[in-house]
């Protein structure tokens, strides 16, 4: 299984998203080879959906890849779970190999969720519904486990830690990203 990963900011989410990325091939079973798009340099989720960037996308990395997953923030916004319909009505030629999945509210929810020593003051709830998590709980989380000079501003710290049957339990979107990569095996 060959996957592009085109991230919002791959500078910073790579960390993350290649853990779990790592620990989901294990659970599943499944030898994933996969790259993180680093060109054309995204910056946002604007950057991330412009026809144009897709386009080049599905050019240089649609041959060489089965599915290109686009794994974007939600950041507490409705309008963004329909991202996957406006993609494939730009790219033509590989739309159908487009996959997106929402990180609700952002990938370091997943982060987050993959740890299991959060503070005991801390609501699992309250985080995955927090528009601001990365600011509110993800800072102080790696401040406080002074993670904050590791690679990717604490993400590469992070996501030594996570346990997959945790994110897997708390994130339901893993579960859906589960289902299109293993829908695309073999």
């Amino acid at each position: 299984m060959r996957i592009a990963i085109l991230l919002e900011d791959y500078r910073l989410d790579q960390y993350i998203v290649k853990s779990v990325i790592e620990k989901l091939a294990r659970f599943i079973n499944l030898k994933i080879n996969y790259r993180i798009i680093m060109t054309p340099m995204v910056t946002g989720i604007d950057s991330m959906s412009s026809t144009e960037n897709l386009q080049e996308i599905c050019r240089r990395y649609g041959p060489m890849s089965d599915i290109i997953l686009i794994i974007h923030d939600r950041d507490g916004r409705q309008d963004r779970d329909r991202l996957a319909e406006s993609i494939r009505t730009r790219v033509g030629t590989c739309n159908d190999k487009f996959k997106v999945i929402a990180a609700h509210q952002e990938i370091e929810v997943w982060g987050l969720a993959g740890v299991s020593d959060l503070p005991k003051e801390w609501n699992w709830q309250d985080i995955r519904q927090e528009q601001s998590a990365k600011e509110i709980y993800f800072e102080s989380y790696i401040k406080l486990h002074s993670m904050d000079n590791t690679a990717g501003k604490g993400r590469y710290g992070i996501s030594k830690n996570i346990s997959y049957k945790r994110l897997r339990d708390l994130c339901p979107e893993i579960i859906q990203m589960e289902e299109i990569i293993k829908s695309h095996a073999g």
